[in-house]
């Protein structure tokens, strides 16, 4: 069971991020924070948009 304090958008957020973090293996700590990182800063603008929209359209 998931954590009350996430959210939709948190889950599709996490999966993600997962999928394109570890499509090659970070090998250390620092390695996995910086592909964090940059995964964030290239999420495109319409993708967090559409989330958004979706997540209104839920409630």
């Amino acid at each position: 069971m998931g954590s009350p304090d996430l959210s939709a958008c948190d889950y599709f957020l996490w999966g993600y991020l997962k999928s394109k973090v570890f499509t090659s293996k970070p090998r250390t700590i620092q390695e996995l924070k910086q592909r964090v990182k940059k995964e964030i800063a290239a999420i495109p603008e319409q993708m967090t948009r559409r989330v958004m929209e979706n997540r209104r359209e839920s409630l």
